[in-house]
């Protein structure tokens, strides 16, 4: 049978779903990510290793191929990766960046707002034919409310009270037991080698001590709730919309229930928000039916 193949490149992993034209999905598979901003020659060559093993194990054509990919605004190479799949392939292809392929999945040819917070953080927008998009770009400057964010607002905490000489909290310990130091004295060493997914992984410890009682760790992650709301309020300004269409991806807004009940709080009134769960993946359904419409007019 013949298929469309969509890839879901971040930089934790890299997600592949082939779908029917009209929308019903075949197969899935994972395997290992990279953020093309931070890395590009690996980057592309997981892309293309993947792609090329989920090809292999698949019978029929592949008819168009789809790569949403973390990274990618930032990099600033979409056509070039777009002309190595194709060209690898021999099919015709669409890149974006991770948040464009979220938007067209949850909204196909619709009007909405996508906000992502996982490793990172970023909001996409779309009205009538206007494009738009508010944060994004990392977390030396950036991605406010994202699980990194949340990480590092706790060390920062955490180094306050070192420089002032008060007790550690228990979610210092856990903190520093995560990375295996045994000061924070060490702590900006190994900050500064880790990867975006590592210092990620330290928001369930913010969570989890905020769920036990710690004032702190809770302010945490309701600021990053309102952090989140401010870059929908932002992005719909700009957009000039009045109504809000959101939809949410991502784990900090799908696992961390005080971020993501702060944010819905700290929005205006006429909010329509889609909770369920859309696989990226199949935005490659409607940039398939955008690529053939404009091919068929050729």
């Amino acid at each position: 049978m013949d298929y469309l193949l969509a890839l879901d490149a971040g930089g934790t992993k890299i997600s592949l779903a082939s779908y029917t034209p009209d929308g019903s999905l075949l197969d899935e598979a994972v395997h290992q990510g990279a953020n093309f901003s931070m890395d590009y020659d690996r980057a592309l060559h997981l892309v293309l290793e993947s792609a090329s093993a989920f090809i292999s194990r698949h019978e029929g054509e592949v008819l168009f191929i789809a790569l949403g990919a973390s990274g990618m605004r930032g990099c600033g190479r979409a056509d070039d990766v777009q002309k190595t799949i194709s060209a690898t392939f021999h099919v015709p292809c669409r890149v974006v960046d991770d948040g464009m392929m979220g938007l067209y999945a949850r909204f196909g040819h619709g009007d909405g707002i996508l906000v992502i917070s996982g490793t990172g953080s970023v909001c996409y927008g779309k009205k009538g034919g206007r494009y738009h998009s508010v944060g994004g770009w990392g977390h030396l400057v950036d991605d406010r409310g994202s699980g990194t964010w949340i990480a590092l607002q706790a060390v920062r905490a955490m180094l306050h009270r070192f420089d002032m000489c008060r007790s550690a909290t228990d979610l210092d310990r856990a903190v520093l037991d995560a990375f295996a130091l045994p000061s924070p004295l060490v702590l900006p060493r190994r900050l500064y080698s880790a990867s975006k997914a590592e210092l990620a992984s330290l928001a369930p410890l913010v969570e989890k001590a905020a769920l036990e009682g710690d004032d702190e760790a809770m302010r945490i992650l309701l600021d990053a709730g309102d952090e989140l709301a401010g870059m929908v309020r932002q992005l719909a300004d700009v957009l000039d919309m009045d109504r809000l269409e959101i939809g949410l991806v991502g784990s900090i807004l799908d696992k961390c229930e005080p971020v993501r009940r702060r944010m819905f709080e700290s929005l205006p009134g006429a909010v329509h928000v889609d909770c369920t769960c859309c696989s990226a993946t199949r935005a490659v359904v409607p940039m398939y039916e955008e690529w053939k419409g404009s091919y068929d007019t050729v």
